[in-house]
């Protein structure tokens, strides 16, 4: 009896001790989740535009539909580059851009169209951006962070919503989702040129929408957007009507070397064509030159061109927009080609190369990370749209005030 009440009581004691060890350890997760939220709201006031966008990428990847991971990823790049260019001092051409927008501030728009100031007349023919200027100029009071915002949305906006057209219907999970909006518009897009060449870039990424509208079937709708172009910058109609007669020959013949030759036929035909001409020439005999297009650029554009033609050419669901890409590319290419004894329109023309450039990175990446290790090569792509904004920016001419790491990890950015 005595053995068996012993026995009762060590076991009321084990229970006891256990009751009073779990509870201890609960305890004690609650002091460190407790501390880990106190030490992650004083992380998130002392950098707070860090915090928002590990935040926002949360959100990005939780198990909802792809087009919301699509729609918050372009977001959150956007808010990213907004706030670079707001930060950017003006200078050069957007000094340029900037002066201009001040005077519409006062000046009614017809008396600027047409007109020439220091020697530079303001086109009538490209009347987009600056009735877009007049317009924000007006309702801002000339803000000029308002136009630097207001720029990077509408071209970065505009490409998100190409890139959605291109590969709706083709994204698997939200991984997908995300690298195909974060990577064609972090590398293939020149960003430290968006607040500088600015009706050029607008065009581009007008275009790039256009055509893609275009890919997925619509009938007027991209159309519409292609003359926004043509009116956003003139010059817009040379890569315009490289990738329109690719499309024309690709209705027409099949795909292949042959295709590609006669396409790059074309191309030096058209390019030549512009040189010979009255503004062409005038180009070539003032021999300005205001920068160069860095080899390694050319390089990788070549290589982005050739990867496509292995893999991009393999993919059932992509062959097409891999042929077209191509064909555009190698025309658009052999038109830069035969501009380029003259340096400065070989530099003004080679950034349109720009939009080909995010339609080849929007098919690679969707291939890649359908490949046996798409996880690995996800990460790494993604590893490289951060480097590479980084170096691009850090390298660049023109100040931002920091980089994109230094942006991030601003102290109290928000609350300056």
């Amino acid at each position: 009896m005595s053995y068996k009440l012993a026995r009762r009581a060590e076991g009321g004691m084990s229970a006891l001790t256990l009751s009073r060890s779990i509870n201890y350890k609960a305890v004690r997760v609650e002091i460190i989740f407790f501390v880990a939220v106190v030490f992650a709201v004083l992380a998130a006031f002392v950098v707070p535009a860090a915090a928002i966008f590990a935040v926002l990428t949360f959100f990005i990847f939780l198990p909802r539909s792809k087009s919301w991971t699509m729609t918050l990823s372009a977001v959150t790049v956007i808010a990213l580059f907004v706030w670079l260019n707001v930060d950017k001092v003006p200078m050069n051409d957007w000094g340029w851009y900037t002066i201009h927008y001040k005077w519409l501030q006062t000046m009614p728009l017809s008396d600027y169209l047409g007109n020439t100031f220091y020697g530079m007349k303001i086109r009538q023919t490209e009347p987009v951006y600056h009735s877009i200027s007049f317009v924000l100029s007006r309702i801002t009071g000339g803000s000029i962070p308002a136009l630097a915002a207001a720029i990077t949305i509408i071209i970065y906006g505009g490409v998100s919503l190409g890139v959605a057209q291109l590969v709706r219907a083709r994204i698997e999970n939200n991984f997908e989702a995300c690298l195909v909006v974060w990577v064609p518009l972090a590398i293939g897009i020149t960003f430290t040129l968006t607040a500088q060449l600015v009706r050029q870039e607008l065009a581009g990424a007008v275009a790039f929408l256009g055509f893609s509208l275009l890919y997925a079937g619509k009938k007027v709708v991209p159309w519409v957007f292609i003359v926004i172009a043509l009116l956003s910058h003139n010059s817009s109609f040379f890569p315009i009507l490289c990738v329109l007669f690719s499309i024309a020959m690709l209705a027409r013949m099949r795909f292949g070397f042959a295709c590609l030759i006669l396409l790059s036929v074309l191309g030096a035909l058209i390019g030549i064509s512009f040189l010979l001409s009255p503004g062409g020439e005038n180009y070539y005999l003032s021999q300005q030159d205001d920068g160069r297009v860095s080899w390694l650029v050319i390089g990788f554009d070549a290589f982005l061109v050739l990867v496509l033609g292995v893999i991009g050419l393999r993919s059932e669901c992509f062959r097409d927009l891999s042929e077209k890409l191509i064909a555009s590319a190698v025309c658009y290419a052999s038109f830069i080609a035969a501009v380029s004894p003259a340096p400065l329109l070989f530099l003004r023309m080679y950034f349109y190369f720009d939009f080909i450039r995010t339609g080849l990175l929007v098919v690679l990446v969707i291939v890649l990370l359908k490949l046996r290790g798409s996880m690995i090569f996800g990460v790494l792509l993604l590893l490289a749209a951060f480097v590479y904004i980084e170096l691009r920016i850090l390298s660049s001419p023109f100040y931002f005030r920091g980089g994109l790491v230094a942006h991030l990890f601003r102290p109290f950015a928000l609350f300056q």
